[in-house]
């Protein structure tokens, strides 16, 4: 099953990502869609929504680890990020998405109609290659301006 990549992306935090991704996620899912929900932010707040640890298994899958998909009660599957803890920190053991890690393939492994991915924050060459396997992009934004201007209609 060849599923469909939609990444939500932008640089800033605050801007709604997460809540979108959740969101339509689970719409999807209610469209009778089969969907993963692949938590690639850094840092990560998928897992919140959804009362899991954030357990690293959207990373460690990335590069080619098999790991379980948590399920939820309407069907749609998560794969958290990774919120290092203090030991992981001190002893350098933190895990980091690498341009290479991110194919297409490895999407198409999770046998889901829809992949919903939350994703930013990365050195540019990792970004890129995360929206080059995404079908669809979506980038939301703020209103306004970092001063509080609002936006200018047109």
């Amino acid at each position: 099953m060849m599923g469909k990549v939609i990444t939500i992306y932008n640089q800033k935090g605050g801007v709604g990502k997460t809540t979108l991704v959740v969101n339509l996620a689970h719409g999807l899912v209610r469209l009778g869609k089969s969907v993963t929900l692949v938590d690639l932010a850094n840092p990560p707040y998928c897992h919140k929504w959804f009362g899991i640890p954030a357990d690293g298994s959207a990373l460690r899958w990335m590069k080619g680890e098999d790991v379980p998909r948590y399920g939820t009660r309407l069907g749609l599957y998560v794969l958290p990020g990774y919120w290092p803890d203090a030991s992981d920190l001190f002893d350098g053991k933190e895990l980091h998405l690498e341009a290479e890690d991110i194919r297409r393939e490895r999407f198409e492994t999770l046998q889901t109609e829809m992949v919903v991915v939350d994703g930013y924050r990365y050195e540019a060459i990792v970004e890129k290659e995360l929206l080059r396997c995404s079908d669809l992009v979506l980038v939301p934004h703020t209103p306004g301006d970092a001063f509080g201007e609002q936006p200018k209609c047109f």
